[in-house]
């Protein structure tokens, strides 16, 4: 499989198939990152957020991407 893109690349998001505690959805997230040898490899992971707007205030002033979409 060749795989294209450059590190943090999202391939495919998709909501998680299993309930979530409290007032919180998640989805299932698969990217580019790199492997142990330099290769390009894909990897899951899963992002998980509160539902509704976020707080007037937070921890940052001013958030940012964690991940970026192709």
């Amino acid at each position: 499989m060749t795989i294209s893109g450059a590190p943090g690349d999202v391939l495919r998001v998709e909501p998680l198939p299993v309930p979530v505690p409290g007032e919180a959805q998640a989805w299932r997230v698969l990217y580019v990152s790199t492997g142990l040898s330099g290769e390009p490899i894909t990897v899951s992971g899963v992002v998980a957020a509160p539902r509704g707007e976020p707080p007037r205030k937070g921890a940052r002033s001013s958030p940012g991407p964690t991940v970026r979409q192709a």
